[in-house]
This record gives C-alpha cells, structure tokens and sequence, in this order.
C-alpha cells in the first residue's frame, strides 16, 4: 500500500480515496448555482461572454476504462483589445454525456447573468451536440466554428486528394486561410469542387477522394453561417477555442 503525507504525516491511500470520494458526493449533492457563486461570486453582467464547450473520453479506474465527459468554460472578453478578461474564467466539468451536462452549465450561465450580458459568444468545434445545447442555453449568442477546426478540415481533405507527403499541401492550407479569413467559405466550396473533374476515373481511391470532397463541402456549408471570420475580427471576438481544449487537461486530465 502507497502513502503520501499531509503536514509531515503520512496518510494511506485508502483514507485518501475515502476523502476525496466524500467530498465528491458532496460537491455531485451540492446546489450547482450555489456551488459556482461560493467557487467564484455573482458579478455585473458582462459586455461579452464566451463559452466554449468540448467532450473527451476520460480514463477512469474499474471495469470501465474510458468515459465520456464533457467540460465547458465561460470567461468574460475585452472586445476592444480583442482578449479575455483575467481571471473572470469559470470552468463545468461532469463525467457524463450531454443529458447530465446541460443543467450544470445552465447553473454556471445562470450565476453569469447571462439573460443581462450585452453579448453571449459560443465557440465551438462544430459537433452537432455543441449547436444543439447553445440554441437551447443561449439562444441569442453568436455561434462561431473553432478557426482551426475548419482549416484542420480543409488539410484532411487535401491530404487525401494529394497525399500525405505533397509538397503542394502548404499552398493548399495557404489558400483555404486565406479565403477563410475573408469570411467566405463559399469561395472555398467552389475552388474544391473545381477538383471534382482532376479526380482521374482510375485512381483506385477515386471513392475516398470523392468522399473526401463530399464531406468537407457538407461541413462548410452546415457552419457557412458560423464562419464570419472577417466580420467576427472587426467586431473583436474569438475565433478558437484554445480555452476549453486547454481545461480538457487541467480541469479532468491532469
């Protein structure tokens, strides 16, 4: 058996995991609103509000090795300087799906005011759940599609059309940035399927490229309306959701 120690006396592991399970039950029982206004208190409302919100699979001890969970973060933004507000973070985490997620963040937006914040801004990667529980949470918030998921889907596709090791890969990712940037995923549609008719018929993995066209053209024009970058640049808002990837591994990993 392992111990550690605590002001110079060891403790077992076993009192260790009957403490901290306690204290979760505790928290799990808790009042989540009075839990969020004791962890950091009720303020003004803000100008503008982000959320982010993201799920991962969780390693977890037991039978069961991996489970979902979701985490999501708000954090007040400067729109002016075009950066967040220090130390106005406040993180939701559940090992769970979407069902036991929704009324823990309703909680924490609920302490944010955020019926009173003069702009709600939802950041996400562009999973179906993510839009579905902003239109049910935030109805009125600008929903924006994480910058770097839309171009990360615009290599995979070009990875499959030209190769893992083309040297012309970097041009590619140049150009979709570039008409990204100008808030104009349509131009991009059009440039892809313009090499729809270079797929030549004897490619063995026509299938896979065609496939690859079909999907990334689906996924910009399902987000078309949350890809505003250049309008969303003007405005000072946040175009990634560094945020909630990085509370992925502070908040549950770590």
């Amino acid at each position: 058996m392992t111990s550690t120690r605590w002001e110079g006396a060891p403790i077992s592991e076993n009192l260790l995991h009957r403490v901290v399970a306690r204290v979760g039950e505790q928290c799990e029982a808790a009042d989540q609103g009075r839990l969020q206004e004791a962890l950091k208190p009720r303020a003004a409302a803000a100008e503008v509000l982000v959320v982010e919100v993201d799920g991962s699979q969780l390693p977890i001890r037991g039978e069961e090795p991996w489970k979902e969970a979701k985490v999501g973060v708000t954090y007040r933004h400067d729109a002016r300087a075009n950066a967040p507000i220090p130390k106005t973070s406040r993180y939701v985490a559940v090992v769970g799906g979407l069902g036991n997620f929704a009324p823990v963040l309703e909680e924490a937006l609920e302490v944010e005011n955020i019926d009173e914040v003069g702009k709600v801004v939802w950041v996400g990667d562009g999973a179906v759940c993510n839009w579905t529980l902003a239109d049910q949470l935030a109805p009125d918030a600008v929903q924006i599609l994480d910058w770097h998921h839309a171009v990360e889907h615009a290599m995979d596709c070009a990875k499959i059309l030209l190769g893992e090791e083309s040297p012309w890969l970097p041009l590619w990712q140049r150009r979709a940035e570039e008409l990204l940037a100008a808030g104009n995923p349509d131009a991009v549609i059009s440039e892809i399927m313009d090499c729809l008719p270079l797929i030549d018929s004897r490619r063995r993995d026509r299938r896979e490229a065609l496939q690859a066209i079909d999907d990334l053209v689906r996924y910009y024009r399902t987000n078309a309306n949350r890809m505003k970058y250049r309008l969303y640049r003007e405005e000072g808002l946040p175009i990634g959701s560094g945020a909630v990837e990085s509370a992925h591994r502070h908040v549950l990993q770590k």
